[in-house]
C-alpha cells in the first residue's frame, strides 16, 4: 500500500478520506452560513473562526499531520472558498508561489512582493515552498461538475514553471480530477500544477484551505499569521 507521504512525494497530492465527521462538517457549514462575509470566499478565516487552530491539533487531523511532519506544524494561512453557479469562476493552470508575511525585508531569493487585502505577500525560494503543506478540507461532495481541483501528477518536482513548461507538461501528462466527499481532505504541495473549472451545478462547493509548515523564515521575516 502506497503511504500518503509517498503519494505526496511522487504525485504532489494525496487524499485522506473522512477526516472530518458528519457533525463537524455540519457545524462548519452552519458557521460559514451565519458569517457576514462574501458568499464566494474569505481570506484570514482564522480571525472569525478561531477554532480552525484547534482543528489541526485535535484528532483525527492531528494524527494525520503527525504522520507527515517531523514536528507539530503551525498554521500560516487560512482561506475559504465557495463555488456555485452564482459565485462562479474558473482557475487556470498555476502553482501557488507566494507566502504571506508581516513585513517586507530585502532577502536574496525573495521576490515579486505584493499586497493583498492589506497583507504583504512574497515569492520565496522553492526550498521554502517545499516545506509547506496545503490542506483542502471539503465540506461538500466535489467532482468534475462543480469545479473540482485538477492536478498534473509529479509537476511539483520541476520547481517554478514558466508558461512554456506548463504547456509542455499539459501535453505530456494527463490531468487528474480530484473528486472528494464531504469530510475528505485533499493534501497538496504548493508547487503542484493545478486548476479548476467553473461549476455547472447550483449546489455549494465549500472548501477550507489551510497552509501549514514547521519551518521559520530566514533574515527576520515572520509569517503573517501570528
Amino acid at each position: 500500500m502506497i503511504t500518503l507521504t509517498t503519494q505526496l512525494d511522487q504525485r504532489g497530492y494525496a487524499i485522506a478520506p473522512q477526516i472530518l465527521t458528519p457533525k463537524t462538517v455540519a457545524d462548519f457549514r452552519e458557521r460559514f452560513h451565519n458569517q457576514a462575509f462574501p458568499r464566494h470566499g474569505f481570506r484570514h478565516v482564522e480571525t472569525v473562526l478561531p477554532e480552525l487552530r484547534s482543528l489541526i491539533t485535535a484528532a483525527p487531523l492531528a494524527e494525520l499531520l503527525a504522520s507527515l511532519f517531523s514536528s507539530p506544524p503551525k498554521l500560516i494561512r487560512a482561506l475559504y472558498f465557495n463555488k456555485t453557479q452564482n459565485t462562479n469562476w474558473g482557475v487556470p493552470w498555476h502553482q501557488d508561489k507566494t507566502i504571506a508575511v508581516q513585513q517586507r525585508i530585502a532577502i536574496p531569493g525573495f521576490s515579486a512582493w505584493s499586497v493583498k487585502q492589506g497583507v504583504i505577500h512574497v515569492q520565496p525560494p522553492t526550498r521554502i515552498l517545499e516545506q509547506i503543506l496545503t490542506l483542502r478540507i471539503h465540506l461538500d461532495p466535489t467532482n468534475e461538475n462543480n469545479g473540482a481541483l485538477q492536478a498534473i501528477p509529479g509537476s511539483h518536482r520541476h520547481g517554478f514553471l514558466v508558461r512554456a513548461d506548463i504547456d509542455r507538461l499539459k501535453k505530456e501528462r494527463s490531468p487528474v480530477t480530484c473528486c472528494l466527499n464531504a469530510g475528505d481532505v485533499l493534501m497538496m504541495q504548493p508547487l503542484l500544477l493545478h486548476s479548476s473549472r467553473k461549476s455547472q451545478t447550483e449546489r455549494d462547493r465549500r472548501v477550507i484551505h489551510l497552509e501549514l509548515t514547521h519551518q521559520n523564515l530566514p533574515g527576520g521575516l515572520q509569517w503573517a499569521m501570528r
